[in-house]
């Protein structure tokens, strides 16, 4: 069926544009081009497309995608104050949002196979992402200053999200739920990329079957991933800089963790409070600190530091404490002047320490 085709524009300020688009294979392109113009888009159809620009400042885009195999592209230029909200329902639909300056975009996608690339270029914007469904992909770039970028997951199953943050003092938090919607989210795949200084990653994981991604290039970021429930989830995460941080709790069972920071006056803490959890931990540098506790049994924990004047120890100083029936830990040291201290209260457990260099100092206390 031949595509109906329909265009649009307007040049001025506060001028008001209404796009409907119903039926099979629609195709609207609209421009607005002045300050405080208000632009909203509906597509209720199969196989339709919308190309829409705004240039200016203090314009407000509003769209719905409430069928299958649409796409809508959506552009924003201007200075500030821009904002889109995005809303789609249904399947297999694509939408492209650009934004230039400090801007808003909030979007909430509904339904399954669905794919949102979401662009920010600029200081101060503010992305916000609601998944629920199945097979959809979200791919959120920012570069700037002071943004953030806040995901919320809601029984979505083998979702990807990728979100890539360039700049100082960004934040990224993902908050991954478990039944607000009656459904638990399982086998997604979440990807945080943050390049600069003083950047923050969240991630709040609940759900089961998920693997996730981090890395901060940088000094003074902080990363944190919270797993209060479910399980056979896997957290890779990797830091490059100077004096960042690092902190992991899992409260449930069969989860994996494995960790890499490269640089000096780094610290990592690892906190289990469930079973059969494994967690791989290496520093790569000076004055760096590894932290951990571990109760229940059966949990596995490798830590290596590699550089000189590093210790390992557990939270907030002291020994750290590991307990639980059938776990084992390994931790190593390579360099000069590196103190490990820790206390081991469990039954059929092991704990083998390796230090190579100088002046090092272990101590160990089983009971």
């Amino acid at each position: 069926m031949p595509a109906t085709t329909a265009s649009l524009s307007q040049s001025g300020d506060f001028n008001q544009a209404t796009l409907t688009q119903i039926g099979v294979a629609q195709s609207i392109g609209a421009t607005q081009i002045g300050v405080e113009n208000q632009l909203s888009a509906t597509q209720a159809g199969v196989g339709s497309s919308l190309v829409t620009l705004q240039d200016g400042y203090l314009n407000d885009a509003t769209t719905w995608q409430q069928g299958d195999d649409n796409s809508l592209s959506l552009t924003q230029l201007g200075a500030s104050g821009n904002s889109i909200d995005y809303y789609l329902e249904g399947d297999d639909n694509y939408g492209q949002l650009y934004q230039a300056g400090g801007n808003q975009l909030d979007a909430s996608t509904y339904g399954d196979g669905n794919g949102l690339i979401a662009s920010q270029f600029g200081d101060d914007n503010y992305v916000d992402v609601y998944v629920s469904g199945d097979d959809n992909g979200i791919n959120a770039t920012q570069s700037g200053v002071d943004n953030l970028a806040v995901y919320t997951v809601d029984g979505a199953d083998g979702s990807y999200i990728y979100s890539w943050q360039s700049g100082q003092s960004n934040e990224v938090y993902i908050d991954v739920l478990a039944r607000n919607s009656g459904a638990i989210s399982t086998n997604n795949d979440f990807s945080v990329i943050q390049d600069g200084n003083s950047n923050v990653t969240d991630i709040l994981l609940r759900g089961d079957g998920s693997y996730v991604s981090s890395e901060q290039y940088g000094s003074d970021n902080y990363m944190t991933v919270t797993q209060p429930a479910h399980h056979s989830n896997s957290v890779v995460s990797l830091q490059e800089g100077t004096a960042n941080s690092l902190s992991v709790f899992m409260g449930d069972p069969i989860n994996s963790y494995d960790s890499h920071q490269w640089g000096d006056e780094n610290d990592a803490s690892v906190r289990f409070t469930a079973r059969r959890n494994s967690a791989a931990s290496e520093q790569y540098g000076e004055l760096n600190s590894l932290s951990l506790l571990v109760s229940n049994e059966q949990n596995s924990v490798f830590m290596g530091q590699y550089g000189d004047s590093n210790v390992i120890q557990g939270i907030g100083g002291g020994e750290f404490e590991v307990g639980g029936f059938g776990g084992s830990v390994s931790l190593v040291q390579v360099g000069s002047a590196n103190l490990i201290q820790g206390h081991q209260l469990s039954d059929a457990s092991s704990m083998n320490v390796f230090q190579s260099g100088s002046f090092n100092s272990a101590t160990i206390t089983q009971q």
